[in-house]
């Protein structure tokens, strides 16, 4: 009964188009049996089936499908990120835990950061050069101007940072701006090397850019950093240190003496010590990772015409309520993102490779366990930084 359409694919180009329909059939079936594996437990994926074209580059990832608690974060095959003219794809190894990862899953950032969903999060990572944009450029400008950014080879081994809404870390592979990467020293592990950008970042936009220090010209000034055992904390001690800063650091009782090994001049455990009558004399600046609660105590103990600057409250800096009472002059900011000034992460990443700045890694877990490790970091308690290892 088909001996007339039959007789048609019996000619060699008809059998070789036929066989080519053959092999993209098979592919789209491929590409559509791809199974999402949860994350937490009964979760469900709904990720769009993968084209053709972008079945044989696909990679797993961490990506939520819709704003929401933990459960929403499933481990499944995404489509893997191709870099434009310039930029370097990196093959993941390690993917650091930021608070900013649980909030944007939640929904809470989502009218100052505009995401498309499904969305993968995770800021900083580590991990190798997988390739480099083609098409014109060996060296990329910086991050808003400034000077022409190293030039990336395959094989490199790198730490760095993701900007803005773009598709994060917690994936096995990610593209990232060339100015965004450094070198990761050989005696470092990708897991202390991912736990290292946003952190350093952040306590260097608080202590010289809202803080109003100098980093060459603040020796003598005493600081204040509250909440000064997670990965924003230490990193601050460390650079305040390098700057010649006197540095009283408050954290709880089991982590006095990680605060001190990081640098730290004097130590308070908040639950036995209240931070007012403790911190004679005043200091100058006033650093604080926790929340408007814990701000506003750190205020009291700021000199007249010193700064506060408050951590972990709203996106974006409105009058900081915490400076409701403080001493007069006092300057209250907030930090609102960790995005630095063209420049910064070369001079963060000078001090990471000659040994001056590291980081504490208070957990590793897995890529599969993504979810355990944001409630892990919403809990909060953990020292230093949590860190996914990406195989």
């Amino acid at each position: 009964m088909c001996r007339r359409s039959c007789r048609a694919f019996s000619t060699p180009l008809t059998r070789a188009r036929a066989g080519v329909l053959a092999s993209l059939a098979l592919r789209v079936a491929a590409a559509l049996a791809v199974p999402a594996l949860a994350v937490a437990a009964g979760a469900t994926s709904t990720t769009a089936p993968t084209t053709a074209t972008a079945a044989s580059a696909t990679m797993t990832a961490v990506r939520f499908h819709e704003y929401g608690d933990a459960s929403q974060l499933r481990l499944e095959r995404a489509p893997r990120p191709v870099p434009r003219a310039g930029q370097v794809l990196v093959r993941v190894r390690a993917a650091s835990v930021n608070p900013y990862d649980w909030k944007f899953r939640e929904g809470r950032l989502r009218a100052y950061v505009p995401a498309t969903l499904p969305f993968t999060p995770g800021i900083d990572f580590a991990g190798v050069v997988e390739a480099v944009g083609q098409a014109g450029a060996a060296t990329a400008p910086a991050a808003g101007g400034g000077a022409a950014a190293p030039s990336w080879q395959r094989g490199d081994e790198v730490y760095g940072f993701v900007a803005g809404a773009a598709p994060g870390a917690y994936a096995q592979y990610v593209v990232a701006e060339p100015a965004n990467l450094a070198r990761k020293p050989a005696s470092m592990s990708f897991e202390e090397a991912a736990a290292i950008p946003v952190a350093a970042l952040t306590a260097w936009k608080a202590l010289y850019d809202f803080g109003g220090l100098e980093p060459q010209g603040a020796r003598g000034r005493r600081l204040l950093v509250n909440g000064a055992s997670g990965s924003v904390g230490l990193a601050t001690i460390q650079l305040a240190k390098l700057a010649g800063l006197q540095v009283v650091a408050v954290a709880s009782a089991r982590n006095q003496a990680l605060m001190r090994r990081y640098g730290a001049d004097a130590t308070l455990d908040y639950r036995s010590q209240k931070v007012e009558p403790a911190v004679v004399p005043p200091v100058d600046l006033a650093i604080d990772t926790v929340d408007l609660a814990t701000a506003a105590a750190s205020a009291r103990v700021v000199r007249p015409g010193g700064v506060l600057v408050a951590m972990n409250v709203t996106p974006k800096p409105p009058e900081v309520p915490a400076c409701s009472g403080a001493p007069p002059g006092l300057r209250c900011v907030q930090v609102p993102n960790f995005q630095p000034r063209p420049g910064v992460f070369q001079q963060v990443a000078a001090r990471v490779a000659d040994g001056r700045l590291r980081m504490e890694v208070g957990a590793v877990l897995p890529l599969a366990d993504a979810a355990k490790a944001q409630e892990l970091s919403r809990r909060g308690g953990t020292p230093g930084k949590i860190v996914l290892r990406v195989d």
